[in-house]
Formats: C-alpha cells, sequence, structure tokens
C-alpha cells in the first residue's frame, strides 16, 4: 500500500451554531409561502431605489488630489457610483422566470436570516405581496459560510437561453485578480521578518447602488413573497469588474497617501494586503491610511475580530486562505480548511464521478496553494482539464486515472507541507557560480534528414536527432508534430539533464532554449494546449530532482554568442560547421556526443503524453550512475 492510500482522513472539527440575526420564527417548511404573521416580524423596506454607500464626489476628489492619471476610466467609475448599469442587452433583458434551488429550501432557516438582514440594511426592497409587471425572477441558491450561515446568491445565469448574464459581455467588465503567487512575491520583497495586514470590506458589493433602468433584472422569490437587489449581486457577471474598478481608485489613494510603494501591495477584489520591510512602519502607515480614507469615502471595513477576515499590522496572519509566518519564514493551510480539502480529496477517490461544480471548488483550492509546494505546478495539469470539462456545474466529470494520481499527490503532500516547508523564493533565481548551457532544436523535416535538437556547453555536447513520425509532420491532437517548436525546443533541457547528468548533479544549472512559449510553459508546469509540452516539462522536474539539480530555462537571441551558433549547427545536423566553428572559437569539444537515454530516445520516436517519462529516464541513468530514489535500477 503507498503511503498517500494509508493516511488517514482527519474529522472535521464541530460545526458552529448557527445564530440567527433576527430570531424569525423557524418553519417546517420553506417552499411554500410563509404565514402572515411571518412577516410581521420580518424587516420591511419598500425603497424602489438605493444609494451607493461611497460618496463618488469624495473619492473622485481624493483620486485627482493623488494624481490620478487616467480620467476617462475615473470618470467611469464616478458614473457607475452613482447608478451601475451592469450591461445585459437585448432580449436577456425580456421578463422570464426560474426556481429556486433545492439548496434554499435546505437552508432556509439561514436564507430567512441573510435576506431579513439585507433588507434591514436596505440592501433589498421587500417584501412585496404582488409581482411587480415586466421583472426578471431569479433563481436563489446557497454556498455555505465559515461560520455556519450561508452566501446567498442571485443566479443570474438561468434559465438558459433567456439569463441576464448571456446578455452581458464580461469584456466589458474586466476584473484583475490577486493570486498566492504574487502576494508570495510581496513577501520576497518585504523581507524575512517584515510586517504585513489585511484589510476587508464589509458587505463589499452592497457598497455599490444598480441603477434604477436595470433593478427589473434582479428580482427573486422567497416564501412566497417578491424582492429586489438594489445594489450589485454575487451572482452577476458584471459585479466583480464593476467593483474592482472602484476598489482599485481606492487602493491607488490609500498607497499613495501612504507612502507605501505599490510593489508591496495586492487587492483581490474585497481583500486588500500590504507588507512593509522589516524596520519601518510603511505597512502600519498604510493601514492606517486605509482607515481614514476608507471613513472620508463612505467605505465600511470589516471589523477586527475575526483575524481571518481582516487584522493589523502582525508578522503572522492568513492572507487569500493561507497562514504566514514571517518570523519562521513559513506558511501552513489553517487545519479547518486543510481538513476540508483532505476529505474531499478522500471523497473524490473513492468515486467515479463527480459534479462538475464540485471539481471547481476543489481545483481552485489546489490552485491557491500549488505555488507554495513544490513541484505542485507539475501535479495540476489533469485536474486542470477536469476543471474545464463543462461550463454547467451539474454536469458529471469522471475521475480518469491522471485525475486520480493528481488527487494522491495533494492528499499526499499537503499535510507533509503545511507548516512544515519555507515561503519559496519569487521570483526563481540561481546564484551568479551557475552553468550556462545552451541548446536548439530544428522543425521536424523529410528534405534535410538528421535535424533535431543539440545542446552545448564547454567540454560537452550532444544531439538527438528526431525520428520519422516527427519529420513525418503526423498529427497529434490535430497538430502536427513537425511544427509544435514549443515542445521540440523544450526537449533541450530534458537532453541537458539526461545527457549530462554528470556535470548537472548537484549543481545549478541555466539551460537557454530559442523559444519564449517553452520558458513560459516550463515557469508555469504545464499546457492547456499541448499534452506533449506538459509531458516534457513534468519529465525535466523530475530528472532534475532525481540528480539534485537546480533548473532554469530562459529565453536566448537566436545565434547570439558562440555556444548558441554550436547548438543551431547540431540541431541542423550541421557536423562540419560544428566542428569548424568550435576549432576557429577555440572551444574544446570531446569526439563524441554524450550519450542519450534509451527512455528519451523512444520518446522522440514515438512522441505521445506520458507522466512516467521523467522516472523512465531515470531508471535509465540509475543502470550507470547514482540516482535519488533508486538503487540497482529498481525504484525505492
Amino acid at each position: 500500500m503507498d503511503l498517500a492510500s494509508s493516511q488517514e482522513t482527519p474529522d472535521l472539527p464541530p460545526i458552529k451554531v448557527f445564530k440567527s440575526k433576527l430570531g424569525l420564527p423557524v418553519l417546517n417548511n420553506y417552499r411554500d409561502p410563509a404565514p402572515p404573521e411571518y412577516w410581521d416580524k420580518f424587516p420591511k423596506n419598500y425603497d424602489t431605489t438605493a444609494k451607493s454607500l461611497i460618496d463618488s464626489k469624495a473619492l473622485l476628489r481624493l483620486a485627482l488630489e493623488c494624481g490620478y492619471e487616467d480620467r476617462t476610466h475615473l470618470n467611469w467609475v464616478v458614473k457607475q457610483l452613482e447608478g451601475a448599469k451592469i450591461g445585459c442587452k437585448g432580449t436577456f433583458r425580456n421578463p422570464s422566470s426560474a426556481p429556486n434551488s433545492s439548496s434554499s429550501f435546505a437552508d432556509g432557516e439561514k436564507v430567512s436570516d441573510a435576506i431579513g438582514t439585507w433588507v434591514r440594511k436596505k440592501f433589498v426592497r421587500g417584501p412585496v405581496t404582488h409581482k411587480p409587471p415586466n421583472v426578471k425572477i431569479s433563481s436563489i441558491m446557497t454556498r455555505p459560510k465559515p461560520d455556519n450561515t450561508v452566501r446567498v446568491i442571485l443566479n443570474l445565469s438561468g434559465p438558459i437561453g433567456s439569463s441576464v448574464n448571456e446578455g452581458i459581455n464580461p469584456k466589458e467588465f474586466p476584473a484583475k485578480m490577486s493570486s498566492t503567487e504574487k502576494w508570495i512575491q510581496v513577501l520576497n520583497k518585504a523581507g524575512i521578518g517584515c510586517s504585513f495586514c489585511k484589510v476587508d470590506w464589509s458587505d463589499a458589493y452592497k457598497h455599490i447602488a444598480v441603477h434604477h433602468s436595470d433593478l427589473d433584472l434582479q428580482w427573486f422569490v422567497w416564501l412566497g413573497k417578491f424582492f429586489a437587489e438594489l445594489c450589485l449581486i454575487f451572482g452577476s457577471a458584471s459585479s466583480a469588474g464593476i467593483f474592482d474598478a472602484v476598489a482599485k481608485v481606492l487602493i491607488f489613494i490609500v498607497i499613495t497617501k501612504s507612502g507605501l510603494h505599490s510593489d508591496f501591495v495586492i487587492q483581490h477584489l474585497d481583500d486588500c494586503c500590504a507588507a512593509g520591510p522589516v524596520g519601518t512602519d510603511l505597512c502600519k502607515s498604510f493601514d492606517d491610511t486605509f482607515s481614514l480614507v476608507a471613513k472620508e469615502v463612505g467605505v465600511v471595513l470589516a471589523p477586527r475580530d475575526q483575524p481571518d477576515k481582516s487584522f493589523g499590522p502582525s508578522t503572522s496572519g492568513t492572507v487569500l486562505g493561507v497562514f504566514y509566518n514571517t518570523q519562521d519564514w513559513t506558511w501552513g493551510i489553517p487545519s479547518k480548511k486543510l481538513t476540508l480539502i483532505l476529505r474531499t480529496i478522500a471523497e473524490f477517490l473513492s468515486a467515479k464521478k463527480v459534479k462538475q461544480g464540485e471539481m471547481w471548488s476543489l481545483v481552485g483550492k489546489i490552485q491557491n496553494v500549488r505555488a507554495l509546494v513544490p513541484g505542485g505546478k507539475f501535479h495540476v495539469d489533469h485536474l486542470i482539464r477536469a476543471n474545464s470539462e463543462s461550463t454547467n456545474r451539474t454536469d458529471w466529470v469522471l475521475i480518469n486515472s491522471g485525475v486520480r494520481e493528481q488527487l494522491e499527490f495533494w492528499k499526499l503532500v499537503l499535510p507533509l507541507c503545511s507548516n512544515n516547508v519555507r515561503i519559496p523564493p519569487r521570483p526563481w533565481f540561481l546564484p551568479a557560480w551557475s552553468k550556462d548551457i545552451f541548446t536548439d532544436a530544428a522543425g521536424g523535416s523529410l528534405r534535410h534528414p538528421g535535424q533535431g535538437v543539440g545542446a552545448c556547453y564547454p567540454g560537452w555536447y550532444t544531439y538527438l536527432p528526431w525520428g520519422c513520425k516527427i519529420n513525418n509532420g503526423l498529427l497529434y491532437h490535430k497538430k502536427r508534430l513537425d511544427r509544435k517548436l514549443s515542445a521540440l525546443e523544450l526537449l533541450g533541457p530534458l537532453l541537458v539533464l539526461s545527457s549530462g547528468h554528470e556535470f548537472c548533479r548537484n549543481s545549478p544549472i541555466r539551460v537557454h532554449v530559442d523559444n519564449a512559449g517553452s520558458v513560459f510553459i516550463f515557469h508555469k508546469g504545464y499546457s492547456s494546449s499541448c499534452r506533449l509540452t506538459t509531458t516534457i516539462a513534468k519529465a525535466i522536474w523530475v530528472v532534475a530532482r532525481g540528480i539534485r539539480c537546480d533548473i532554469e530555462v530562459v529565453k536566448i537571441l537566436r545565434c547570439s554568442q558562440p555556444m548558441a551558433v554550436l547548438a543551431d549547427h547540431l540541431s541542423k545536423f550541421k557536423l562540419k560547421e560544428f566542428v569548424k566553428f568550435a576549432f576557429d572559437q577555440r572551444i574544446n569539444m570531446p569526439a563524441a556526443p554524450a550519450k542519450i537515454p534509451d527512455a528519451l530516445r523512444q520518446w522522440v520516436l514515438d512522441p505521445k503524453e506520458d507522466d512516467s517519462l521523467g522516472f523512465k529516464i531515470l531508471k535509465d541513468l540509475s543502470l550507470v550512475t547514482d540516482v535519488l530514489g533508486y538503487q540497482q535500477g529498481y525504484y525505492l
């Protein structure tokens, strides 16, 4: 039995007791209309329009004082604050009706409490007894929140064919999100021991009122009564973009006034996190300035009684769902969240198929931490494919062997790495004494036999010719093998590690390739469009780990120096030119190229997706040298 499958899935912590904010009567059935006496205790708001909490004039004044340059964008933001137009056009504005989801009825008590709280805050109009004319009635559904309440979501994506979201062009409302990887860059710039803070908005989307002309698109039914959301809603295709545009203006003001450089700040919708270098008070200045600016423009910030949501300058705290300690320079997944992830993985591994929406949720959580796990980026490609099977969250997704293998990987490494692994450096860098090796690959060709991929280093070179399938340009996943240049060029670094394992062992190496796409794919860890490139990228990582080699793949200008010229000659099988140029440049080269493992030769003859290519190469190498994890040709 392998280690991953033998792990016991931890128990979930006890669920928090739900505490109602309104104290409404509990009903036996939330599918039918509630009795009249129920509504006597329900909050009421019959305003037909709402006003944004943010003072658009104050925001405009502060932005101009701070030198905001894009006046066109600023004017658009101000206009949205005066009444946001959500962008639905054409026949998708016509009246329609969709039933509520089963999740809303199952969480009926919590849904009523959430809707009533919105009504009390004047974010929602209602309850209205009679259905207004010419309105769209959308379905409501729920998502659980950590405090055992629910997030009520107005599903503007249904009914299919006449939904509000189908009438919105998302490109008109772009939202630039942050990520764990960007936060790692911030921490590395701020340094060990730095202070950081997290600021969160309270009822973020509800800060922005929707234009009265679009309110007919935001109605729903609950317990036989009609309600209309008056502000931006969680579920609209344009809400994130509109909110993000406003939030970024506010962030600009805070950064300018606090004196903290933007390189030390990330913003992910309503979450804003900043770090200040050790020995400075820049983090405190940013945090204090944010509070003052928020108060001046009308932004309501979340209280700091829940550290997971918001906290002042500290050397430890949770950012984007991950806990960081800058004094120990470690990261960890909060125990409850880690338990939920591990239990979900265990459920997936015991199933043959899961709902697309469940796959979205799990893959999103794994994607959030993959930059923190050594080699994590090379273990997500099958999960990402499964994540993109359908746009319908209720469709079924099969748990194939590739998905299952990667789920086993994450089940094993997440508890091992959490709170035990140091925050990784970003950007990746190698020391000055790193070895620079140059590679080049030519396209497959029947006219010029012998073309392939070559690699050079003073006193060492190797060359691998293409096989018939590449030279003939056979199709692989509807693409010609002879023209898959990103894959062909990325074979260079794998060739270097495989044939040059003796001088690469225990050393940092920098491999230069003549293709920017290859560099990007290896940095990313996979390709969404090319399975062959993903196979090669994984193999590079595996072989590098097997010989304890740190590798960086970089782009070089074509034939920009002697070694690059030599690699170009090899790739085109111009051996005479190769020998002559090396002699002219006084570069000593051996009489014969370095030996290539048979597993790599065989793969080039028959290129195909193979997650085990790297291990096959290591097995070949273990027959002639010591390889981490192998002994006498057997994998330990």
